[in-house]
């Protein structure tokens, strides 16, 4: 039976190998953009001291702080801009929402209730990894600024004690891209994160 079982796996792997396509290609260590950033998250935090994810598209995940993993917790979480004297010119900071977030996690059938999934947000979104670093550039045509987002966790080669504090930073930095001044609002948005519910 074993022997039988074996085969099956070793032909498997090798039909998988010549005849499964990758969904999309990528060189090694570049740019992540598109459908690519469907499932990034980016630890944040000191090592071993909790973290929060920031994901692939500058959204917020996994936030753990309770001395377990949580990898379904996605907080109410998100930073906004609103660029004066532009029709859609108020925008999450965010990229698209990944597909697999509105049909794939529970209660995603009555509307996704709690997120912010409905909310305007930019158009084009890129992630590059550089530990400590996640970087994130979003792009929109209806807003006249380019928008570089960073986060990044406290590590320092050989300080064990410095690397592991409960730390998460993350940085906004917007740049004009038109000739003329522009008058916006940054505002960082969030429900109480740490909570906690009392049983009934």
């Amino acid at each position: 039976m074993r022997n039988i079982l074996s085969r099956a796996c070793i032909t498997g792997l090798i039909l998988c190998s010549i005849f499964c396509v990758p969904l999309f290609s990528r060189t090694f260590n570049d740019i992540y953009s598109g459908d690519q950033l469907n499932r990034i998250a980016f630890p944040l935090g000191g090592i071993g001291a909790g973290m929060i994810a920031l994901d692939g598209t500058g959204s917020f995940s996994h936030l753990s702080v309770r001395h377990q993993p949580e990898i379904f917790n996605e907080p109410f979480m998100f930073a906004a801009v609103s660029v004066k004297g532009y029709e859609h010119g108020a925008k999450v900071l965010e990229g698209p929402v990944p597909r697999w977030k509105l049909f794939g996690v529970p209660n995603a059938g009555n509307g996704g209730s709690g997120a912010p999934y409905g909310l305007p947000r930019f158009e084009h979104a890129e992630f590059l990894s550089r530990f400590p670093f996640g970087s994130i550039t979003l792009s929109d045509q209806d807003v006249p600024l380019a928008v570089e987002i960073t986060g990044w966790s406290p590590f320092v080669p050989t300080e064990p004690d410095l690397s592991s504090l409960p730390v998460a930073g993350i940085e906004y930095k917007f740049i004009n891209l038109s000739s003329a001044s522009i008058e916006a609002v940054f505002s960082f948005n969030s429900k109480n994160i740490m909570k906690v519910e009392k049983p009934s």
